[in-house]
């Protein structure tokens, strides 16, 4: 079953999906069926981890810089 048929009624729908498997899905989705309200839920998850991962590395690279400062 593709996630994208029923993405909405899946328990944790889109919660379950990696940041790749989620880019992948969006991709999927625009090449095929481009549904606003599909493309918008798939975007904001994406997004969500995206950030969440990218202040990760920000908040290592600062502790990284911290410890060459003392």
């Amino acid at each position: 079953m593709d996630i994208l048929d029923h993405w909405h009624t899946r328990r944790g729908g889109l919660g379950g999906l990696s940041e790749e498997e989620l880019r992948d899905a969006l991709q999927r989705e625009r090449d095929g069926r481009a549904r606003e309200t599909v493309l918008v839920a798939i975007h904001r998850r994406y997004s969500r981890l995206r950030t969440e991962r990218e202040r990760a590395e920000l908040r290592g690279l600062a502790s990284d810089a911290k410890r060459k400062r003392s």
